[in-house]
């Protein structure tokens, strides 16, 4: 069935997955791209994927959804990552760009939790 879309306290994690969104620590210009992620279009607005944001970068993480199938799952991710970039990229002189190379941290990800991108902030 379709979900509400989900508030930037439950699609953020800081540092790790499951610590707590800061959100006065963040500057306008992200929290705008972050917000974009979390009203962004999903497949019955399921929303299978998370954030996580570190100094330097974010993540986007994604977990199995039983309702959404392996294509409608990569259109989710794309449309997440568009958003973000579509409002940072707004604010910025040099585009940021989403990567699919190997994190070079731990994101404390549990079971069924998967690393899909990251972007330099």
């Amino acid at each position: 069935a379709t979900a509400p879309k989900i508030s930037l306290d439950d699609l953020v994690c800081f540092k790790k997955f499951g610590n707590g969104f800061q959100e006065s620590g963040v500057y306008p210009d992200l929290k705008d791209a972050l917000l974009a992620i979390s009203v962004s279009q999903s497949f019955l607005n399921r929303q299978p994927y998370r954030v996580v944001l570190d100094d330097d970068i974010i993540s986007l993480v994604g977990f199995k959804d039983e309702l959404t199938n392996e294509n409608d799952e990569h259109l989710n991710y794309g449309i997440a990552m568009f958003s973000f970039l579509a409002v940072l990229a707004a604010h910025r002189t040099e585009d940021p760009k989403w990567s699919f190379e190997d994190l070079d941290r731990d994101l404390g990800l549990p079971d069924g939790y998967f690393f899909i991108a990251k972007c330099n902030i």
